[in-house]
């Protein structure tokens, strides 16, 4: 059955991929979409644990009647509920792999007769690379220019005093600075702070998503085949995130909507740098905050 989008429901998922923000873009549009057309999960833990909860609460009130049946009542439900929170543990820390609803390219053409009502959608085709107007702004190197550009049309109106640039329009800019990477948890993402480093940049502070930010969050997981990685990334994350990213396993940032985004960035802006996972890298750190928290 053919997915049917409607102005409503993209207006819906409008408000949803802002969270509060000015703009997004057609990604995180994307996204939104999906989650709604999903509708909510249901989680087999959450049954265990409510059920467990009550078996406690009715041995508790009629512990007076001091009978066996209340005592296996008891054990019964702290034995369900037990079950429970292991599974809910066990539910966060597994990869969200279902099958989105549709796919991008797909989305983009029912999007295309709707496009003039949905307040909001960023013009991604509108971002001009530049030097940054303000020297005492953050400039923060993006893996995609979707990226660049939505941070670039919220920034200011957010307080951040950052500068948003693609990887691709960052030459010349980065040589002798300190600046900022932000990416997809993927191959090529994890891997732009070591691009950015090589290209001249004093340092570089890696914002950007890391398999370990993902786990515990039941954010959308996109499943490929198995990869190489170059061994350059074993310097920057733990082995843990080189077998998740070598499973062929990926996470884009426009899952995240813009308002949250920029709260993150933020936080993270506003935190220490600390070694990265993989061991001392001389001139690359990661931030202390994360953009999932």
């Amino acid at each position: 059955m053919p997915v049917r989008v409607n102005d409503r429901l993209l207006l819906d998922a409008a408000e949803r991929a802002a969270g509060g923000a000015r703009s997004f873009t057609a990604r995180q549009l994307y996204y939104a979409t999906c989650g709604l057309l999903e509708g909510p999960e249901v989680s087999a833990a959450g049954g265990q644990i409510a059920l467990g909860a009550v078996l406690l609460a009715l041995g508790l009130v009629f512990t007076a009647l001091t009978s066996v049946y209340i005592i296996f009542v008891v054990a019964i439900g702290a034995a369900v509920l037990g079950r429970g929170l292991q599974n809910r543990r066990l539910e966060r820390s597994q990869p969200r792999t279902r099958p989105l609803p549709l796919g991008f390219e797909e989305f983009l053409a029912a999007v295309a007769p709707h496009r003039a009502a949905i307040a909001g959608l960023l013009d991604e085709s509108a971002l001009t690379e530049a030097p940054p107007p303000d020297a005492a702004a953050a400039l923060l190197i993006c893996d995609r220019p979707e990226t660049a550009a939505v941070l670039r049309d919220n920034a200011a109106a957010s307080g951040l005093r950052l500068w948003p640039v693609s990887e691709a329009g960052a030459s010349g800019l980065v040589s002798g600075r300190r600046v900022y990477a932000l990416h997809d948890a993927d191959r090529e993402g994890c891997a732009l702070p070591l691009r950015v480093h090589d290209a001249g940049a004093a340092e570089v502070v890696d914002l950007g998503l890391r398999p370990s930010d993902v786990l515990d969050h039941g954010v959308q997981v996109i499943e490929g085949a198995p990869m190489l990685l170059a061994t350059e990334l074993a310097r920057l994350l733990s082995p843990d995130d080189i077998i998740w990213l070598a499973d062929g396993r990926r996470v884009e940032l426009a899952i995240l909507p813009t308002g949250q985004l920029v709260e993150g960035l933020s936080r993270a802006l506003a935190a220490d740098a600390l070694p990265a996972p993989g061991g001392a890298t001389p001139g690359i750190s990661v931030a202390g905050s994360r953009l999932l928290s």
